[in-house]
């Protein structure tokens, strides 16, 4: 069975042993769990080009404060990672013209792509709409960020070794 959650709810059901490992994109305590990276995924700005965003033109993040922002709910690693990014140039999600904050990952991405706002997430949420121009990237100065997806588990647990593996080679 897979089941979706934020990485806070992911890290609290390893620690309960509901779980035997989770994939996380969000940051958590390395001493408490043995991990793999999977990949350093781009974490990038989106929204559709019916906002009136430019493709071409690089953004000061300032600039977008004027159109909604649509993001991930507490205890999501986006939104630590979008936390940070805003304020590094001293913003927050109330700073933007409207907020959107969302607990469902579904409905993020589908808010996304139904234009209501721009929104920060990793790139392969939209690889296809990317692709496709049906989402666009919007660039920001001076905003490479990449963080890494990881296979976690709890530290010391031998009796997953195969399962993890088995894992690894499946996510490669």
């Amino acid at each position: 069975m897979c089941q979706t959650f934020n990485t806070q709810q992911c890290l609290e059901a390893l620690n309960n042993g509901k779980i035997d490992f989770a994939l996380i994109e969000g940051n958590f305590k390395q001493d408490d769990y043995d991990k793999v990276i999977i990949r350093n995924e781009p974490f990038i700005a989106v929204g559709k080009r019916e906002l009136g965003i430019e493709a071409k033109k690089e953004y000061d993040l300032r600039e977008l404060i004027n159109y909604p922002l649509i993001y991930r709910e507490q205890g999501s690693g986006s939104l630590e990672i979008t936390r940070q990014i805003l304020g590094m140039r001293n913003l927050s999600p109330i700073d933007f013209k409207q907020e959107y904050q969302i607990g469902s990952l579904s409905l993020f991405r589908r808010m996304l792509l139904d234009g209501v706002g721009i929104g920060f997430c990793y790139q392969c949420l939209l690889t296809d709409e990317l692709d496709d121009g049906i989402i666009q990237k919007i660039k920001i100065k001076n905003m490479e960020v990449a963080h890494p997806i990881s296979l976690v588990w709890l530290k010391g647990n031998d009796q997953l070794k195969e399962e993890i593996q088995v894992v690894k080679e499946i996510l490669k």
